[in-house]
């Protein structure tokens, strides 16, 4: 650019462009340099920087721009010593109170402008904390105005209460950061500003210093994982600045939003290990305290389940927690979580737990709360969430994942009434919605009119009826809060749910009505006994000419009113059954423990349960016993051994069992138990032979050879491989039933819910009759007292002599009360178990406040005979709470032995008795049902009253007077047994059926249900029910049912006979269940599948549905299967010997050798292989003792 042009020349700058305004002034260049007059401009925001823009232009055309800063010094600096702070090149100094631009300040411009002579006084605003210990060390924040314009100002000028604060940390003019060294008393800070001391201040407040005392902490343990709350009490806890607590060396991080002048709150870290802490340390600041208390670092708590397992979706419901180790903790919540796996959120609130013991807790059901990103899941269905707890920082509870899981409801939706519901108080109100019974049981509804209650006696899915109180309430609502009007308000309350379902008002009619009634009944019993009176001298006329037929007639009279009486009685108890009885018996049922058999004994009692050889069974677990002519033919039996190791023997020996019609079938079961026996030795050998021999009895039955219908595949008794299949298909699922979430935990419980309930009632020892139970025929329909009372019974000592509270009842005869103390003196103790006593080995003793010592015997005169009734509670008059001691049995006492039984119920005969003199043809007991006979009288031709004696030794006589009732009277007893077990019948069908996803599918089971499938299309089999029968028939006639039949099979427990009809109910039901055919029920019906027909529609498509899932399941291919099957023949092997099995079998083949060698003979592969020869060797070198049994056969 010329220096000509520049009188052309502005410099435009937008001072205020928050209007468009624009200053101009002349610029001048010199140079090369251009300057832009002087202006004066000012912009309204109140910041202290702002950034505009200059432009250079001519003649209206920008030649150049750039950014200038504008800037205010009153905005830069709020003090004095903030203003004078400022870089010099601001050019701000203080007058005026503020701080300015100097050229503003005029002649009150300073030319050394200094702090003391510029600024005021300096003030302190406030500091933090207001104390600390008197060690020292606490670092103190002050805050204020005017506090020096650099560190060096204040540096070692500032005292608090008369002690040193070193400066560490410093704002100009605003704030000081210093640490305070050790003191005592208290005072105000003071600081002095700037070198000449001049400038200085005092706080209004005072700092002290204090001594810290702890004392104590709360709690004194908790789990290894930390996250414990620990409080820390004391004195002067709420002092310093830095705080610090540790249990030995591990740290408890302090929450000091929670400090208080009495407490300390902080949360513990984690323990590599269970101990106790020796040293518990406080620090604050300078100051150290190790006080003398305790804390215990536990076990982490576990959950293994809750129950129920079903809530409304807005919670409120009490959950019962079982798990180990709840005392290692104070509290805890319970919430759900939207997946098992990750990612996971919470979806429900927290609910709150109330610890019981160290095993139990109570919680209340969280509402579910569903985030915004899960806002499309329907709660108005059912929803399964896995469950977590808040345990301290326990990260194991967090998600139980598929283990325990929650399914929440929609809540219950009631039907409000219309308008003002008019209700007789002598009819149950009826309250209609739903949802009603999915996740609540009666008793956890509370029903109001006003505020009284409305007890709540049925529940269903739809509907709910109470019983209204007898007058009607005041009209209020159940808080008592007053309503207008005189009606009450009826409101239902359940979990967290509370509904108002409207007014109710009692219909005063039905009190006229009865008033009328009451008159009409009077004149009416006024006519009737002038009446009386009337036909009362006719009587006496008539009476006369037919006494004996008035006899008569008074005779059944008096018969047709009691059994009106009974009926009557057995109906209001059935009744109050139904209402008291069905309730969980969860908490009743113990799950810790359960005593499966060793894998040797259950093979044993599987194989050899119908065997009454006792040198079969003492072979089993004896390793290396052989039989009894195993020592004189020990070459025979090491060449039968290989022989039994060659697969054709195996499948000719089969075959000439299948093919010999006049092998019985009880031979052939064992011989099926010998094979099996012998084999297990090499399962992997085992399976090979079962699955082979199967294909082909399978191609047989296809092809008609065997003149069998193919659904009847595994349902044939005859059947030696079908047998044997069942036998090898059991032992492989032994594992699977032991699992600790497998089915034969729920069988247990299902078991021990199904003894609990019978035995609550009478028990008839001799028939096994019981009041409760699930078959009609097995009922007790006696009428007998089953009042219960408390013994409180000593045991032997060795055991804890404190008395052991035994519930019985009048009933019971003295065995059983003996099993039942044994039942309670060895919990979870297994049967077979040597320390365990019986009922035989020891005789009860009560200490009789009138007549002294008294032994008490189901017998007391075993020498008498005839038809006597054993001695029962009742009989001795034991009261609530006698004192029974347990003492060495007297051998010449009487016990009764109930069968094989030590628990009551049996169906053995009277002659089963132990060491009784008495245990001949010429004594018959019985218990509560009389001995019948066809005429109504006993055994011995006398009627029952006559066969009592008046008792002299002041016990009670065994009457027998009430009259059996109708039979059908006493149907309702099934369902008050099927309504208490009902859960555990449910849970356990669950698990037989696999119904949860999160269920293991056992190898076994889907390489079976595959190999089924796969013979099916070998052969041509196409119709899928002929398919669905033959694994229905596999899995659960063969397998489920025996072991529903037999649970000492599989427990170590003293089988209960009373219950056996009981579980022949339930495994029947489960085989409805799973059958595709439909049985018309109606009155006519067995009372055991009207009992259960809802159950067995609801299962019959879970049953069905269970092969198809599971052959959708990926297959397992054969290299899998048989590791399975090898890892199973490792373990099957320990404990037990096959030796005596191949020793039977070498037996029964010389009495059938000629048959076996005939068709070895006849067959090409055992030609070749020279076993009809090898098999006449063996044979022959058996038969060279002449006096051996099978000698004959020469």
């Amino acid at each position: 650019m010329k220096q000509s042009d520049s009188g052309f020349l502005q410099c435009r700058f937008l001072a205020t462009a928050e209007n468009n305004k624009e200053v101009r002034v002349v610029a001048n260049m010199q140079n090369n340099k251009i300057s832009c007059a002087s202006a004066k401009f000012t912009y309204n925001d109140a910041v202290a920087f702002k950034n505009y823009s200059l432009e250079l232009v001519k003649h209206n055309e920008v030649i150049d721009t750039t950014q200038v800063t504008v800037y205010k010094c009153e905005e830069m600096a709020a003090d004095c010593s903030q203003c004078l702070s400022l870089d010099p090149k601001w050019r701000c100094t203080w007058c005026k109170s503020g701080c300015h631009f100097d050229e503003v300040c005029g002649p009150l411009k300073s030319q050394t402008p200094r702090a003391d002579t510029l600024c005021t006084e300096p003030v302190i605003l406030s500091f933090s904390p207001k104390g600390g210990p008197i060690e020292g060390g606490t670092k103190i924040e002050i805050f204020g105005r005017d506090l020096g314009s650099r560190i060096q100002d204040v540096t070692d000028r500032i005292m608090v209460a008369g002690s040193k604060c070193n400066v560490v940390d410093y704002e100009i003019s605003v704030k000081i950061v210093c640490v305070v060294e050790k003191g005592t008393g208290s005072g105000p800070i003071r600081i002095t500003v700037g070198k000449t001391g001049k400038r200085y201040v005092e706080s209004s407040e005072h700092f002290s210093f204090k001594d810290i005392a702890p004392k104590a902490i709360y709690p004194s343990f908790g789990p290894i994982s930390g996250g414990t709350t620990l409080s820390v009490r004391g004195i002067n806890l709420d002092i310093g600045s830095n705080v610090s607590v540790f249990l030995d060396n591990l740290p408890c991080k302090v929450i000091e939003n929670k400090r208080g002048s009495g407490d300390i709150i902080c949360l513990t870290s984690s323990s590599r290990r269970i101990y106790d802490v020796s040293a518990i340390r406080l620090e604050i600041d300078n100051a150290v305290r190790v006080f003398n208390a305790r804390f215990s670092y536990r076990s982490d708590p576990s959950i293994t389940s809750i129950s129920p397992t079903a809530s409304f979706a807005s919670g409120g419901r009490i959950i019962v927690v079982n798990g180990e180790n709840f005392d290692s903790v104070m509290s805890a919540k319970i919430f759900l979580l939207s997946s098992a796996e990750s990612p996971v959120e919470i979806v429900s609130n927290l609910g709150e737990c109330q610890i019981s013991n160290s095993t139990k807790m109570l919680c209340t059901s969280p509402a579910v709360n569903l985030p915004a990103n899960h806002h499309n899941i329907d709660l108005s269905s059912y929803t399964r969430w896995p469950v977590g707890f808040i345990m301290d920082d326990v990260k194991e509870v967090r998600n139980l994942g598929y283990r325990v899981q929650m399914t929440t409801v929609p809540d219950p939706q009631f039907t409000p009434f219309e308008g003002i519901k008019i209700q007789s108080p002598e009819q149950l109100l009826i309250i209609r919605g739903n949802f009603l019974a999915q996740a609540a049981t009666l008793d956890e509804y509370t029903v109001s009119i006003g505020t009284e209650r409305c007890p709540v006696v049925v529940l269903e899915a739809h509907e709910l009826l109470c019983r209204l109180p007898s007058r009607q309430p005041d009209a209020t609502d159940d808080d008592g809060k007053s309503l207008d009007g005189d009606q009450p308000m009826v409101v239902v309350r359940v979990g967290a749910v509370r509904a108002e379902i409207g007014l109710i008002e009692y219909d005063d009619k039905s009190a006229l009505l009865r008033m009328n009634l009451e008159r009409l009944l009077i004149l009416g019993g006024s006519g009737l006994l002038i009446l009386a009176a009337a036909s009362f001298l006719i009587v006496i006329l008539w009476r006369r000419r037919s006494n004996k037929h008035e006899r008569d007639y008074k005779r059944i009279q008096m018969q047709m009113e009691q059994m009106e009486t009974s009926v009557r009685n057995e109906c209001k108890q059935a009744f109050a059954e139904l209402q008291t009885d069905m309730t969980d018996l969860t908490m009743a049922i113990e799950d810790g423990g359960i005593p499966y058999n060793e894998r040797a004994e259950f093979v044993c009692r599987l194989l050899f349960r119908d065997s009454t050889d006792s040198s079969v069974l003492s072979g089993w677990n004896s390793p290396g016993q052989m039989g009894i002519y195993t020592s004189q033919m020990p070459i025979a039996m090491g060449q039968f051994d290989s022989l039994m190791w060659n697969r054709q023997f195996l499948f000719i020996f089969v075959q000439m069992t299948e093919m010999d019609h006049s092998i019985t079938i009880s031979e052939k079961s064992t011989l099926a138990s010998l094979l099996i026996a012998a084999l297990s030795r090499n399962m992997s050998f085992c399976t090979d032979i079962v699955l082979s021999l199967l294909s082909t009895h399978i191609e047989n039955m296809v092809q008609g050879k065997r003149n069998v219908p193919l659904h009847l595949l595994f349902r044939q008794s005859d059947s030696l491989i079908e047998k044997l299949f069942q036998h090898w298909l059991t032992i492989c699922l032994y594992p699977y039933l032991c699992d600790q979430m497998g089915p034969g935990r729920y069988f247990y419980l299902l078991y021990k819910a199904l003894k609990c309930q019978t035995e609550k009632g009478p028990v008839d020892a001799i028939t096994g009759n019981a009041r409760y139970s699930l078959s009609e025929q097995k009922l007790l329909r006696e009428s007998v007292d089953a009042q219960p009372i408390n013994l409180q019974i000593i045991p032997f000592d060795g055991f804890p002599q404190n008395p052991i509270n035994c519930r019985v009842l009048q009933c019971d005869t003295i065995s059983q009360v003996k099993a039942k103390f044994l039942d309670l003196l060895y919990k979870n103790v297994p049967y077979s178990d040597s320390s365990r006593l019986t009922i035989d080995q020891f005789d009860l003793e009560w200490a009789c406040p009138r007549k002294g010592s008294i032994l008490l015997l189901d017998d007391d005169k075993p020498q008498c005979k005839g038809i006597k009734r054993l001695n029962t509670v009742g009989y001795y008059n034991l009261t609530n709470n006698s004192l029974i001691a347990m003492q060495t049995r007297n051998q010449q006492s009487f016990t009764y032995r109930s069968g094989s039984s030590d628990t009551t119920c049996s169906a053995w005969s009277s002659t089963h008795l132990i060491e009784s003199p008495t245990s001949n043809g010429d004594v018959q007991y019985y218990h509560l049902s009389p001995i019948m006979s066809s005429s109504g009288y006993g055994s011995l031709g006398r009627p029952y009253s006559s066969m009592q004696k008046k008792k002299k030794n002041g016990f009670k006589s065994h009457a027998v007077t009430a009259p059996r009732n109708i039979p059908e009277v006493y149907l309702t007893r099934l369902l008050t047994c099927k309504g208490t077990i009902q859960n555990f019948v449910t849970d356990f069908f669950d698990s037989i059926m696999i119904a949860h996803s999160h269920d293991r599918v056992p190898v076994v089971l889907k390489y079976v249900l595959d190999f089924l499938d796969r013979e099916a299309e070998r052969n041509g089999v196409t119709d899928q029910d002929i398919i669905h029968a033959w694994k229905t028939n596999a899995v659960v006639l063969r397998f489920w049912m025996q072991l529903i039949h037999n649970p000492d099979c599989l427990f170590d427990i003293q089988r209960q006979h009373c219950l056996d009809a009981s579980l022949v109910v339930i495994g029947q039901t489960l085989m409805d269940a799973f059958s595709q055919s439909d049985y018309p029920l109606g009155k006519e019906s067995p009372s055991s599948k009207l009992l259960f027909a809802k159950d067995i529609a609801r299962y019959r498509p879970i049953a069905n549905n269970m092969f198809l899932r599971l052959r959708n399941e990926p297959p397992v291919d054969d290299k899998l299967f048989y590791e399975h099957i090898t890892a199973i023949s490792k373990i099957q092997n320990d404990g037990m010997s096959g030796s005596f099995a191949v020793n039977e079998l070498l037996h029964w083949v010389k009495a059938n050798g000629l048959k076996l060698v005939d068709m070895l003979a006849h067959d090409p592969v055992a030609i070749h292989h020279r076993l009809a020869e090898r098999l006449e060797q063996i044979v022959h070198c058996t038969l060279a003792d002449q006096e051996h049994i099978y000698a004959t056969l020469q």
